[in-house]
């Protein structure tokens, strides 16, 4: 079942320009709304348990029935699946921003090479998180992130 999921792991595959702007590192902080603290400290627990292969903890930052959205939609049916799909990310990834949106946290990531290999390339990606009551309920890859000069506030 393990390989079921690897053709679905393009998060940290798929290299995507995150889209640049005119405006310093100082413009982008003062105008950028700051992300919500709960979220942020979500999303950056996920993202160290994952770093770290411990995907029992990764796993246990997602709801029930939360809902990933690559090139697919994936709804984890249990614990178990999520744990194994967490276990299946190719690469691994540091945290570049992360931004409030209006329900939203959109969050950058620099792609590196994982323990397993088959990161292909490194890059970058970025990722819609929707979180309630402490948990992911919904993790969107934006397969095509837009370049729209967007202030982004560096993950600090």
């Amino acid at each position: 079942m393990h390989r079921l999921w690897m053709a679905g792991l393009a998060f940290l595959v798929i290299a995507a320009g995150c889209g640049g702007s005119h405006h310093s590192a100082a413009q982008r902080r003062a105008t950028a709304p700051a992300p919500r603290a709960g979220d942020a400290k979500v999303i950056r627990g996920w993202n160290h348990a994952v770093n770290s292969g411990h995907y029992e903890r990764a796993a246990s930052y997602f709801a029930t029935h939360a809902i990933v959205t690559q090139d697919y939609v994936l709804q984890f049916p249990n614990h178990k699946i999520a744990v194994e799909w967490n276990s299946g990310l190719p690469c691994r990834a540091d945290i570049t921003f992360i931004r409030a949106e209006r329900t939203t946290t959109l969050a950058g990531f620099h792609l590196r090479q994982g323990p397993h290999g088959g990161c292909q390339g490194g890059g970058s990606a970025q990722v819609r998180f929707t979180i309630r009551n402490g948990l992911i309920q919904r993790w969107q890859q934006l397969l095509n992130p837009p370049a729209d000069g967007q202030p982004q506030v560096p993950a600090t």
